[in-house]
């Protein structure tokens, strides 16, 4: 039983580097051994620009996780829970509670 858990752990392992691989290139803008079967080496250039877009996506992914932190939504949390002491003290005045 132990055994076949962690034969399904390796292969698992081996199912994430791929993917890894795959979303670095895809953050970098195209793949090396492209540029290596065409010839073409890489300018300076062409690094300053993978570099400058990988800072814009990991900026714009950081923006995304501070968005969702649960402080932004207190403000939010405010106005429901005003709402619902209101719709309590109208059910109380007309006696249905």
């Amino acid at each position: 039983m132990l055994a076949k858990g962690i034969g399904s752990l390796l292969g698992w392992r081996r199912g994430v580097r791929p993917t890894k691989t795959e979303t670095r290139r895809k953050i970098i803008g195209g793949s090396r051994k492209a540029y290596r079967d065409l010839g073409i080496r890489p300018s300076l250039d062409d690094e300053v620009r993978s570099h400058r877009e990988f800072a814009r996506r990991f900026a714009e992914g950081i923006e995304k996780l501070i968005g969702n932190m649960k402080g932004d939504r207190r403000e939010e949390d405010q106005r429901t829970c005003h709402k619902n002491a209101g719709s309590y003290q109208i059910m109380r005045e007309l006696g249905l509670i």
